[in-house]
């Protein structure tokens, strides 16, 4: 590779960066001109969309759910965005140590695949070992989670 062959593919690079930065930042859309291979920025950029990440409100420091009981999650969705970019949710259960090193259950999900607008899902608790440690984390645009709480 000769010297000049390298600063073509850098520079090449470098555009390529710019212009993905450009996209993501000045909210414009670069679409390929097959006739002759440039590169047009349009101001038509497609619909903004919105991360949405819903705080837990239920479970609680204070919630005990029972091994084989049906329980309720909740979060609030007095915030919900116009346009979020996933509405489908999906609801794991994990436990923490020291307060923040979680180990999420991610191979069995509580729920999944409801809408997280609608603001609950009732679940089933799994046969675990009885604990206070329990989370709940909320995923869908983003994934969020409950306090620690007990599961008896």
């Amino acid at each position: 590779m000769t010297f000049g062959s390298a600063l073509g593919i850098r520079l090449r690079l470098e555009v390529v960066v710019l212009l993905h930065w450009a996209t993501s930042h000045v909210g414009g859309l670069y679409t390929r001109n097959d006739l002759n291979g440039v590169r047009v920025f349009s101001d038509s950029a497609p619909l903004s969309r919105e991360v949405y990440s819903p705080p837990v409100t239920s479970p609680d420091a204070s919630t005990i759910w029972d091994i084989g009981s049906i329980e309720q999650v909740t979060w609030d969705t007095s915030s919900i965005p116009k346009a979020i970019t996933n509405s489908k949710g999906k609801l794991v259960l994990g436990y923490v140590n020291n307060g923040t090193d979680e180990h999420l259950d991610l191979d069995h999900p509580l729920a999944e695949g409801f809408e997280i607008t609608q603001g609950f899902v009732q679940v089933v608790v799994p046969n675990v070992k009885p604990a206070n440690d329990y989370i709940v984390v909320l995923f869908g645009d983003s994934g969020n989670r409950s306090p620690a709480f007990t599961i008896s």
